[in-house]
């Protein structure tokens, strides 16, 4: 179909919905208004969350991006989170604690 973009991920395929505004389209200023159109939310976290598609939770109203850190403790993402804080999200969820979990249990003897 043209020039349409095909974007695969093992044996799934999607493309793009041409009536969906790109995240660059998004992320343009309003011709009218000079500001950027919809918020900004951010979903930062450990590997968990790396198969977590922003785009797919995106809409007009709001852009979502994810940021996956692989192997990051709560500690770490103190510091992985600053440079996302000072986009000024509208709205930032952090999925923390997967990698600070211990196994306290004793095996039985």
């Amino acid at each position: 179909e043209g020039n349409a973009l095909l974007f695969q991920r093992g044996n799934q395929s999607t493309k793009p919905n041409k009536d969906k505004a790109t995240f660059k389209d998004r992320n343009r200023p309003d011709n009218n208004t000079g500001e950027k159109s919809g918020k900004l939310a951010f979903i930062a976290g450990d590997s968990i969350l790396q198969h977590v598609h922003g785009w797919e939770l995106s809409s007009d109203e709001q852009r979502v991006s994810v940021k996956a850190f692989s192997g990051s403790s709560v500690e770490d993402m103190q510091d992985y989170i600053k440079p996302l804080i000072r986009k000024k999200p509208d709205t930032m969820i952090l999925h923390v604690g997967t990698n600070d979990i211990k196994d306290d249990t004793k095996s039985a003897e």
